[in-house]
C-alpha cells in the first residue's frame, strides 16, 4: 500500500517554497505565482521527520537543508535551500525515498482525520511508535471515511487521488513510487457492474476472484463519473 504523506504523489505542478524558519525546514505548496506570496498548504518537514524518528534541519545560516530519515546522526540528503520555485513534477524522485523508513505503519482513520503510526512491532500494529495526524500537518489535504483515503494536493478542493485506507501494513521502502499515482497495489482485483454502478474488490486470493477483502462502489465514489 502507499504511504501517501512522503511518495512523489504530493508532487503537483506549480510554485512551491521550500524554506527555513530558523533550524526548521518548511515547505509550502500551491503558490499562486513565482513570488510564492500566497500558498494553499504549509507542512513543517522537522516535524514530520521527528514524528518518524528522523531529523529534517536548516544549517544556522539557513542556506541549506539536511534530512536523517534513520535519525541516526548522519544526513543521507542534503542540498542549498531553494525557496520559491516551479516544480514540473519532472524530477521528483530525490526526496520521495528519503523519509521512508522499513518496518510496520499503521494508517487509520479517526473521523475525518488521517492518522499513521510507524516503527509497528509487528503484523499486528498494536504497539507503534508516535502518531502523526496527517490531516493537521497538511493543512487539510488528506481526509478519509472508515474505508478511503482522499489527498487533494493542489488545494482545489477535489481529491486527487483517492485509494484504500491501507491499515496495518508493511513498507520495505523498495519501490515507493510505482504505486504512488493512483493507490494500486499488485495482486487480483474483480471490476464488474452492479446495475449501472462500477464495482470493484481488491486483494482477491486467485484468478477466480472467489474471495477478495475490499469492496467499492466506483459509481458513488466518483459522483457518477
Amino acid at each position: 500500500p502507499t504511504m501517501a504523506p512522503s511518495d512523489s504523489s504530493d508532487c503537483t505542478v506549480g510554485y512551491e517554497n521550500l524554506y527555513c524558519d530558523g533550524t526548521s525546514l518548511i515547505s509550502e505548496t500551491g503558490c499562486d505565482d513565482s513570488t510564492c506570496g500566497s500558498c494553499a498548504f504549509s507542512i513543517d518537514y522537522t516535524e514530520v521527520f521527528a514524528a518518524f524518528g528522523g531529523q529534517s534541519y536548516c544549517d544556522s545560516s539557513g542556506s541549506m537543508y539536511y534530512f536523517d530519515s534513520d535519525g541516526d546522526g548522519t544526513a543521507e540528503q542534503s542540498g542549498t535551500v531553494p525557496g520559491c520555485q516551479y516544480n514540473d513534477c519532472s524530477d521528483d524522485d530525490s526526496t520521495s525515498s528519503s523519509e521512508c523508513t522499513v518496518g510496520y505503519r499503521n494508517m487509520y482513520c479517526d473521523g475525518t482525520s488521517v492518522m499513521m503510526q510507524s516503527a509497528c512491532e509487528d503484523d499486528t500494529c498494536g504497539s507503534c511508535g508516535p502518531t502523526v495526524d496527517m490531516t493537521s500537518l497538511t493543512g487539510g489535504a488528506y481526509v478519509c471515511d472508515d474505508t478511503i483515503l482522499n489527498m487533494d494536493t493542489d488545494g482545489d478542493g477535489d481529491p486527487d487521488v483517492s485509494q484504500a485506507m491501507p491499515g496495518c501494513y508493511y513498507d520495505d521502502c523498495s519501490d515507493d513510487d510505482s504505486t504512488d499515482d493512483d493507490g494500486c497495489s499488485p495482486g487480483y482485483q474483480n471490476v464488474y457492474c452492479d446495475g449501472t454502478s462500477v464495482m470493484v474488490q481488491n486483494d482477491c486470493d486467485d484468478d477466480t476472484c472467489g474471495s477478495c477483502d475490499q469492496l467499492f462502489d466506483y459509481t458513488a465514489l466518483t459522483d457518477g463519473e
